[in-house]
């Protein structure tokens, strides 16, 4: 028996869902933009009120059943024994590459495609988008299969990366990226320390304790040294000044109070003894700027990401900071 197809185009906004369909992809889009014309008419909305690269299309099969427009898979192997994005993409198949290091599947099946995060030791995200292999089966036509795109901490869309029909290329993209840094990133890394410790990274880096003669709640100090913090590793006075520091300092606390890495033990190779002399963030500090490493990229995997009050004397001496279970 032959399978008959036929094409079914849409359009979501806010107020409205579209749908046309047609023998073939053409067809389906112009039955659709046909409607969307009539519709401005109706409404009075002004030409060109849509944009044509948002409209999907996708093949219908007859006699078979749909799950927010995939196939519902034959097979009976229940969904928690498939990949998340078997489940969220009934008809992707296997995935035929190798995911980098770091990435984590969190497809959605009201995306286009599957999609896999990693996260940034600046708060950011990195998402590596793969879509079908078949270009057939591509919601977006003329759209390379491998994308890298960037997002915030609050995971809102910033830049493209980079795409390509060459996995390879998408994947050299991810490996080379290097994150710059965010108030995010030193609002968490603030909230990590003590009261102590911020007082005393304010005293080695300005010459004076923060709000001086004053005694303001935790939640304030740590806001006030982590903008302290930000400045000095060359952020800019403007983009601290349109931050909502509060909501990401709640953030921050929120996100490490179910985060499990931060029971993980932090070591510190030397050579020789270790003594107790300075706090190690302070002394991190200086041994950065004497060597010329950027003190952000170095803070924030350093023991001060979990509260401790680890000291050392000379971080000249220091070989590796690593990160032990």
């Amino acid at each position: 028996m032959e399978t008959v197809h036929f094409y079914k185009a849409a359009l979501e906004t806010s107020n409205f869902s579209f749908e046309a369909y047609g023998k073939d992809t053409e067809s389906a889009k112009k039955a659709l933009s046909d409607g969307l014309d009539r519709h401005a008419i109706q409404y009075g909305l002004t030409a060109g009120w849509y944009c044509a690269d948002d409209i999907s299309c996708i093949p219908i099969q007859l006699s078979k059943a749909y799950r927010d427009g995939e196939p519902i898979a034959e097979s009976p192997v229940p969904l928690a024994d498939m990949p998340r994005y078997q489940r969220e993409f009934a008809s992707f198949g296997e995935l035929d590459v190798c995911l980098p290091d770091g990435f984590t599947d969190e497809s959605w099946h009201n995306d286009t495609m599957p999609s896999f995060v990693r996260k940034l030791w600046n708060g950011y995200f990195l998402r590596l988008w793969i879509d079908y292999k078949d270009p057939s089966k591509r919601e977006i036509k003329g759209r390379p299969r491998f994308s890298l795109t960037l997002y915030n901490q609050d995971m809102e869309y910033i830049s493209d990366i980079g795409q390509s029909e060459d996995y390879e290329y998408v994947k050299a993209l991810n490996d080379s990226y290097q994150p710059t840094i965010t108030q995010f990133q030193f609002l968490q890394n603030a909230s990590r320390m003590s009261a102590e410790q911020l007082v005393a990274w304010h005293i080695q880096a300005v010459g004076s304790p923060p709000f001086e003669g004053e005694e303001p709640e935790f939640s304030v100090l740590c806001t006030g040294v982590a903008e302290m913090m930000f400045y000095h590793a060359g952020g800019e006075d403007w983009n601290w000044d349109s931050l909502d520091a509060k909501r990401l300092l709640d953030m921050a606390m929120a996100e490490d109070a179910q985060d499990s890495t931060l029971s993980r033990v932090y070591r510190c190779e030397a050579v020789g003894e270790t003594e107790t002399s300075l706090p190690f963030d302070v002394a991190l500090n200086h041994f950065c700027a004497s060597n010329g490493y950027n003190y952000a990229d170095r803070y924030d995997v350093a023991l001060l990401a979990v509260g401790k009050s680890v000291r050392v004397s000379d971080m000249n001496r220091v070989i590796t900071v690593t990160r032990i279970q």
